[in-house]
């Protein structure tokens, strides 16, 4: 408490105002570092203000709205060239809009999904062709699962990395029979390294 004002931990008092560490008192505004008061509005460096808006560079104000360079505003939304504005979404060239969410070209809508051709949805998931669904994961086939992983056959996973048989792990690298490892790097018998 001082001067009868509860005081914030780690701030201080100026002017009856309670003030941040790092910031200082401009017409009893607190502003922030490496800020600029304009129109008693805190401004970032390299920004200018229009219309009480702080603009970043490269940035014009079109209806007290903010536009972004090689931009224009459509229905108060900035929208990049080449797009199109359809109910107020932007939509890149070849692309539709079903119900409110832009579809690449070539692709359908399942359960709100941009599915492309030849896929499946399952579980709300977009299965590629002749794969399955294990634990929501996509799997190819004469695959199995093992801890979400999925593991080709002749494999064995050995601290979650998929390892070929008659191979072993030496620092999670690995490492077929008569090889050993130097430098990380599998080496055949009779040669050198490093």
């Amino acid at each position: 408490m001082v001067n009868d004002i509860s005081v914030v931990p780690m701030t201080r008092l100026v002017n009856d105002i309670s003030v941040f560490p790092m910031t200082r008192l401009v017409n009893d505004i607190p502003v922030v570092p490496m800020t600029r008061l304009v129109n008693d509005i805190s401004v970032f460096p390299m920004t200018r203000v229009v219309n009480d808006i702080p603009v970043f560079p490269m940035t014009r104000v079109v209806n007290d709205i903010p536009v972004f360079h090689m931009t224009r505003l459509v229905n108060d939304i900035s929208v990049f060239p080449m797009t199109r504005v359809v109910n107020d979404i932007p939509v890149f060239p070849m692309t539709r809009v079903v119900n409110d969410i832009p579809v690449f070209h070539m692709t359908r809508l399942v359960n709100d999904i941009s599915v492309f051709p030849m896929t499946r949805v399952v579980n709300d998931i977009p299965g590629f062709p002749m794969t399955r669904l294990v634990n929501d994961i996509s799997v190819f086939p004469m695959t199995r699962v093992v801890n979400d992983i999925s593991v080709f056959p002749m494999t064995r996973l050995v601290n979650d990395i998929s390892v070929f048989l008659l191979t072993r792990l030496v620092n999670d690298i690995p490492v077929f029979p008569m090889t050993r490892l130097v430098n990380d790097i599998p080496v055949f018998p009779y040669n050198q390294a490093g």
